[in-house]
């Protein structure tokens, strides 16, 4: 017979597996990750129908991304928020775990798959993630079964950990599409202001040719028995000439914005080994360094060993800006 220490651990060892897979799931792979979660969810807790609502905030309105009665799957749908249970967590951000004095809030949500069959229990938790130093609820994730008393305090906190873990894997793929929105708009500005700086080239290039005709018309006028104007006037030709010429030599290059970053931005990548290219990408991907290890097959110090030295060559400090300096790079690749 399993004891309590034995099944504490058992979870425990589920809970860092399943963050090991998180990590080492591609960032796009939405449905693997739901996968990972729903497995999960079934060894840490009795689990008869299982389902990921993601929020939108914009329009109020929830997605069932993901949804499991039993083996039974039902398609991803859209619903405004509600009054239901999934509604619910989001309105509140805490757990809503059915009880005897909540029935109607959870009689109150779209049923799914069997609905023949109601669930006795059921664990509604909050996926959250950090945006800014503020918590914000991404989702909900939720675990149901047929059987009364199914769920207790420990299952409510390992299920509570998961969503979590569930939500920080998703929100890779919104820190990295934050990153290339703030890349796109450096572009974007350093493009603006190369286009000024190539307009006030222009008109310094046409009103120097104006000073020039103004010159050239002065010295047709000049007497030859004035030497000393004459050298003079031929001077300012001739300066007038020159400044011609520089004025369409200036380096109109796209303004640097790593002044605004305190990092090295808008420089071409430095030579890399074929090993740190391969780190770099997947830190584009918004890997972690146990995702990264996975992937390349390599153990953890020996990501960090090459995410230093990549760090190093790329004069940045930190992983946030070591991504944005290569999707930088690359996007400086692309503008002609």
């Amino acid at each position: 017979m399993t004891t309590a220490r034995e099944r504490h651990t058992d979870v425990l060892d589920t809970l860092l597996d399943a963050d090991h897979q998180l990590a080492g799931t591609a960032m796009d792979d939405h449905h693997g990750i739901y996968q990972i979660a729903h497995q999960t969810a079934g060894r840490i807790a009795p689990l008869d129908s299982f389902y990921i609502a993601l929020y939108d905030v914009d329009d109020n309105s929830l997605l069932f991304a993901y949804n499991f009665d039993g083996r039974l799957y039902d398609g991803p749908c859209h619903l405004p928020v509600g009054d239901g249970p999934t509604s619910w967590v989001i309105r509140n951000k805490v757990a809503f775990v059915l009880g005897t004095d909540n029935r109607d809030v959870q009689g109150s949500g779209v049923r799914f798959g069997n609905t023949d069959r109601t669930s006795e229990s059921a664990v509604h938790v909050p996926m959250r993630v950090y945006r800014d130093g503020a918590e914000v609820v991404i989702g909900v994730l939720s675990a149901q079964s047929y059987n009364p008393g199914a769920y207790d305090e420990t299952s409510v906190k390992c299920l509570q950990w998961l969503a979590d873990r569930t939500a920080a894997a998703l929100e890779r793929e919104h820190a990295v599409a934050d990153l290339q929105h703030q890349v796109a708009e450096a572009n974007e500005r350093a493009s603006q202001r190369r286009r000024l700086a190539l307009d006030m080239a222009d008109g310094m290039v046409r009103m120097l040719a104006d000073i020039t005709r103004e010159a050239e018309g002065l010295r047709a006028t000049v007497r030859h028995e004035d030497p000393v104007l004459k050298r003079e006037v031929e001077a300012l030709c001739a300066l007038c000439y020159r400044m011609q010429t520089e004025a369409h030599q200036l380096p109109l290059r796209p303004i640097d914005p790593s002044a605004q970053t305190g990092e090295t931005l808008g420089k071409p990548l430095p030579r890399l080994t074929a090993r740190e290219h391969e780190v770099l990408d997947l830190l584009v991907t918004g890997a972690s360094a146990a995702g990264i290890a996975q992937r390349l097959d390599i153990s953890v110090d020996t990501v960090k060993f090459h995410r230093k030295n990549l760090f190093r060559k790329m004069g940045v400090t930190s992983r946030v800006h070591a991504v944005k300096a290569a999707l930088f790079a690359r996007a400086q690749q692309d503008i002609p």
